[in-house]
């Protein structure tokens, strides 16, 4: 009895055994076939695309995906003509049983699961069903951390929801992640700004400066900052600091020359103006003079 019973187990495990070998060969050789079965049919289906032939575009990437179930750049490219026509709930249902068919054997480092998970987000985003997008990504989040489009994506859901707690702690966590980049900086400084916050955002650029001491882009604003709340003893002092760093910048020489006519310092600002090369005279009230 108990030689039958392993037995039994040792061919339910074989039959297993086969069974992922064969869906794991798939995953490696339906991608490769699948390149070659899109470059033999692109010529076709670019004319297909110019003259408006969206049945014989769809019939192609629907046979593609039944022949290469495995590919998900296939599954990618069928889901992103459903979505292109507005067929939500047809590029639902395709992405998720893709989806569940190819989890168990996903590569997280393959940049086309990457994307079918950001189109699984997407659908459900543009349907509008806030809960399911959030769960979609919060599942390919735990599998592929760090990911911008997805950190995005979480960018997206708080701003849909109207959560400035949410949207602040996002754009955090991208600036942290993202520290080299002046958009990171700029993003999480105007949402400050935004909401009032302005020490916050003065710190969210100052701190940009320092990591990034050669980029225009994050002086410009914190200068205009100061400007623009007219307090002018810092703002020409922030202009001058531009003035110094990037000289084919008209923008530091003329409203650092503002600012200074507003500290009653005519003599400065001429001089600024002077300096520039293809610098312009700032009207001014000459009773203000």
């Amino acid at each position: 009895m108990g030689a039958a019973i392993m037995g039994v187990v040792t061919i339910t495990l074989l039959l297993v055994t086969i069974y992922l070998v064969r869906r794991r060969g798939s995953m490696a050789g339906d991608p490769i076939m699948y390149h070659h079965y899109k470059q033999a049919g692109e010529f076709r289906i670019k004319s297909a695309r110019e003259k408006g032939d969206l049945a014989m575009v769809e019939e192609y990437l629907v046979t593609a995906n039944r022949k290469f179930p495995y590919a998900a750049e296939a599954a990618n490219h069928l889901t992103e003509f459903l979505i292109d026509a507005k067929r939500l709930d047809e590029a639902e249902m395709h992405v998720e049983k893709v989806y569940k068919r190819m989890k168990p054997f996903a590569d997280p480092d393959n940049g086309h699961w990457y994307i079918l998970n950001l189109n699984r987000v997407n659908i459900y985003l543009a349907k509008g069903e806030i809960d399911a997008a959030e769960a979609a990504l919060n599942v390919a989040f735990q599998e592929m951390p760090g990911r911008r489009h997805l950190m995005r994506m979480r960018l997206t859901i708080a701003e849909r929801r109207g959560e400035d707690r949410d949207i602040i702690k996002t754009l955090t966590e991208i600036r942290d992640s993202f520290a080299l980049e002046y958009e990171a900086h700029l993003d999480l400084f105007y949402n400050f700004m935004r909401l009032g916050m302005t020490d916050e955002a003065e710190a969210c650029l100052l701190h940009a400066q320092r990591l990034l001491p050669q980029s225009i882009d994050v002086h410009i604003p914190l200068a205009r900052a100061a400007h623009d709340r007219h307090d002018w003893e810092l703002a020409a002092g922030r202009w001058a600091d531009i003035q110094q760093k990037f000289v084919l910048n008209a923008e530091g020489f003329d409203k650092g020359a503002v600012a200074l006519r507003h500290l009653g310092r005519h003599e400065e600002a001429d001089a600024v103006l002077a300096e520039h090369p293809g610098h312009r005279a700032v009207p001014w009230p000459r009773e203000q003079r």
